[in-house]
């Protein structure tokens, strides 16, 4: 595999989860409240998880200053 340039360093943070119960009623609340493609829930024996994430730009690694996703 080729070795890839790293573009900057960066925090990487767990804010919170929420699982089961939870997890159903918040997407069914963004559902109802927003027009952004949330996926459906379906009563098929899953259980649902959602992960709230945080990025913190560090440095920038390129020179260049160019934002990174």
């Amino acid at each position: 595999m080729a070795e890839k340039n790293p573009i900057a360093i960066a925090n990487l943070k767990i804010n919170g989860v929420m699982r089961g119960l939870y997890s159903d009623i918040y997407l069914l609340a963004l559902q109802i409240t927003t027009e952004v493609g949330v996926p459906a829930i379906k009563n098929d024996s899953k259980e649902y998880m959602l992960v709230v994430l945080s990025v913190e730009s560090v440095e920038d690694l390129s020179g260049i200053d160019k934002p990174f996703l």
